[in-house]
């Protein structure tokens, strides 16, 4: 195939001059690729990830008209209840193109993540076994939000089922798309401060939780560290960073479909 077409059309597109080596080589054996697969000629294979190189490049420049749309939904079906998540089938069409596209979902409930305090500054850590790391975490207290509870109360309510520790009124922080690819759930983070143990945690049967206060440094450390993992702990650490700082902006919710 036609190496110096590639660079040219590069070239062409304002491709920076040190990369375009490597993404010729990159074009040429996508192009292969498809020729193999679809048994079509690899000039006529290499014309079209031409033109989709052209097109990614215009639109990462900012030189496609008009402004990026939502995916009109054509068609939707659950395909199973998983109790803490339902799977769903979607079908939608590329305002782009006009083609049609099967996407899958994980529909699950909000989430709710608790940073709570005690007044001296310890913060309320849980550690517990997750199997979908097959690894014993550091988190912070939180878990799924009920139908009928707000992000604070439920965070209050994980928090003393969890820990048996109890403070202020919970204040919502900020909430994020844990995965908006394919997940239609929101995580919120809130804050309880003055928190004080106040009575044996409640655990349901898949439970084994230890509880422990860290100072708040030291928490900190556990996140630069990689002693905590957990991306959505990680994500409350930044709250945290920005509530301390006052710098934290205050903001509705997004929105969860």
């Amino acid at each position: 195939m036609n190496r110096a077409r590639v660079l040219a059309l590069l070239e062409q597109i304002g491709a920076p001059e040190g990369n375009r080596a490597w993404m010729a080589e990159h074009a040429l054996k996508r192009a292969r690729q498809i020729a193999e697969a679809r048994r079509i000629p690899e000039e006529e294979a290499l014309s079209q990830v031409l033109r989709l190189l052209r097109e990614g490049w215009a639109g990462r420049a900012g030189e496609t008209s008009g402004r990026i749309q939502p995916w009109p939904i054509l068609d939707s079906r659950e395909i199973h209840d998983y109790a803490i998540f339902r799977t769903r089938s979607e079908r939608v069409r590329s305002p782009k193109t006009g083609r049609e596209h099967e996407v899958h979902l994980l529909a699950a409930p909000d989430w709710v993540n608790v940073l709570a305090f005690t007044p001296a500054r310890e913060i309320v850590l849980v550690q517990q076994y997750r199997h979908g790391c097959r690894q014993v975490m550091w988190e912070i207290p939180g878990g799924m939000i009920a139908p009928d509870e707000s992000p604070e109360r439920a965070g209050e309510r994980e928090l003393l089922e969890e820990t048996g520790y109890a403070g202020d009124p919970a204040r919502r922080l900020a909430a994020i798309h844990p995965n908006p690819a394919f997940q239609t759930n929101l995580c919120h983070t809130v804050l309880v401060q003055n928190a004080q143990f106040a009575q044996s945690p409640s655990l349901d049967a898949m439970e084994d939780i230890a509880v422990r206060l860290f100072p708040e440094e030291e928490f900190a450390a556990m996140v630069a560290d990689g002693r905590i993992s957990n991306a959505l702990v990680v994500a409350a650490d930044l709250w945290r960073r920005l509530w301390r700082e006052e710098r934290l902006v205050p903001r509705p919710p997004p929105f969860a479909s």
